[in-house]
């Protein structure tokens, strides 16, 4: 449930996520119906579509595909097959239908995270008793045609230094974007145009109808929330129930949202690094953890690349080695995955700890979680199917892969831990192919049609800030604005009763939480 932005080049340089209530619940319109056999139902984008018959895939877990076109002006041409996963209900005489979940990204997989968010015990109580679980690796991600454009090796391979220092840095970062976007050209084709979130819509919607459900039950994340905007422009009558958790909204200016993004993750860690000030036991950095961060820049920034082997298991129990080293590269994108959530930041005192013993495996693993490998070695290509669909999205190009040299000095001065990190090749998608059908603002009037539906967002999400979720909530007729706060990016399955009860209710039974309810851990 991350959201990146597209940054200059495809690896992981940089991105490119107790209760107050009042009795303030209301009864929605009645949009009951959602299993199929309903009397009027609602066609799909072009038709009829059909999954292919449900086969067990392990865990409790069906799998199937479905075949949509690839280019939605061209329907009777070359077709590309969606991967589709289900829990089906285990209370089947009290189904109500499918609720469909997008993990966001984008890029991320959509049946990889409906396993790990089952195999975590996030989905909340009774979600899975009337409602069959679903997802799908959206195209261009997954087994959906998943783009491509570098190899495992080159995957793993050393990250550039994403602080420019000088003309070698943007000799890197350049030579990294032509082999990419090279790469793309070859591997992905066609593919490669036609991943844009309109396109995944009308896929959405394809795989509503082949599920059986009239309406669409539907629980997005992070840019899984794009999604679900853009359904609510395309398809307002085909919506029944809809979760927007960690709001990005679509076409928002690249600069203005990449700065906002800075300034939140250089806010979070900040706050990280005077907890760990504060704390006695804090195992980074001997009661000064800021000076301790600026002496591990300065080494690595000095060529220094840390020794970080390590080895994990994968569900069946078998080990998988990973041999890598930690640089200046490294090191940021291993700081920036974890401050996603303040559950992880733990794990970064640790990272960072042993780090600065000379020991990388901790940075190097959680680097490459943010890349893509999988804890059973294989790396799933998630950052060039970002770019891709970041790409697709929008229409404005930076000139140069490093981006502009002004506004990397001003976001550096600004934001001195991470913002010249961020400033690197913003606005992004250097040297990448016209987008076809690139995302507009909204505008007032566009969601005037969309039903009662929940926005979520966490007061000090990093990634999707909470000022979006705000600006969502004016734009909908009806809905409830559920706040978390938190330093988390995105906020329901967190386990909270006050939060994830409401939710869940509502997803049943299309009663609104109270607008204004907020939560904490």
């Amino acid at each position: 449930m991350i959201l990146r932005r597209a940054p200059a080049v495809v690896l992981v340089l940089v991105l490119a996520a107790g209760c107050v209530s009042g009795d303030h619940s209301v009864r929605v319109r009645d949009r009951t119906s959602t299993s199929s056999g309903s009397s009027q139902p609602a066609p799909g984008p072009l038709g009829e579509f059909r999954l292919t018959a449900w086969e067990d895939c392990e865990d409790d877990l069906e799998c199937a595909t479905l075949d949509v076109p690839l280019d939605w002006d061209e329907p009777e041409g070359e077709t590309i097959s969606l991967a589709v996963i289900r829990q089906p209900a285990s209370e089947s005489d009290e189904r109500i239908g499918s609720v469909v979940f997008n993990p966001g990204g984008p890029g991320e997989p959509g049946t990889q995270f409906l396993r790990q968010f089952i195999e975590a015990d996030r989905i909340p109580d009774d979600l899975d008793e009337h409602f069959d679980l679903v997802s799908w690796d959206p195209r261009g991600t997954g087994g959906s045609a998943g783009v491509r454009c570098i190899s495992d090796e080159q995957a793993a391979a050393p990250d550039v230094d994403p602080s420019i220092e000088g003309p070698e840095d943007v000799t890197a970062i350049e030579e990294k974007s032509s082999t990419v976007l090279a790469g793309c050209e070859v591997e992905s084709g066609d593919v490669w145009t036609k991943v844009g979130t309109r396109n995944t819509v009308r896929d959405l919607d394809a795989l509503r109808s082949a599920l059986g459900d009239d309406l669409l039950t539907y629980v997005g994340y992070s840019y899984g929330t794009t999604v679900g905007i853009e359904y609510g422009r395309m398809f307002p009558e085909r919506i029944r129930a809809m979760v927007l958790d960690g709001v990005a909204l679509p076409a928002i200016d690249p600069v203005e949202a990449t700065h906002l993004q800075a300034r939140a993750f250089e806010k979070n860690f900040d706050a990280f690094l005077d907890d760990c000030e504060r704390r006695p036991v804090c195992l980074f950095g001997d009661g000064d953890p800021r000076k301790a961060f600026a002496d591990l820049v300065a080494e690595l920034e000095g060529g220094t690349r840390l020794p970080a082997d390590y080895t994990l298991p994968d569900s069946d129990g078998n080990m998988h080695r990973r041999r890598g080293t930690v640089g200046i590269g490294e090191l940021y994108n291993g700081v920036v995955v974890a401050l996603y959530a303040k559950e992880n930041w733990i794990a970064l005192e640790t990272a960072l700890a042993a780090a600065s013993r000379g020991d990388g495996q901790l940075l190097l693993y959680l680097r490459d979680t943010f890349a893509g490998r999988g804890d059973d070695g294989v790396w799933s290509h998630l950052p060039e199917a970002n770019l891709a669909i970041n790409c697709a999205d929008q229409e404005v190009r930076a000139e140069d892969a490093d981006g502009d040299d002004a506004l990397r000095a001003a976001w550096g001065a600004e934001l001195p831990l991470l913002g010249e990190l961020f400033a690197v090749g913003t606005p992004g998608c250097s040297g990448t192919p016209e987008a076809e059908e690139p995302l507009t603002p909204l505008a007032d009037g566009d969601l005037d049609d969309v039903p009662a539906v929940v926005v979520i967002g966490a007061t000090d999400d990093p990634a999707t800030p909470y000022a979006r979720s705000e600006e969502l909530r004016e734009l909908l007729p009806e809905a409830a604005l559920v706040t978390w706060e938190s330093a988390d990016h995105t906020a329901y399955g967190r386990g909270s009763d006050c939060l994830d009860d409401p939710v869940t209710d509502y997803l049943e039974d299309l009663t609104l939480p109270a607008d204004g309810l907020r939560c904490s851990p």
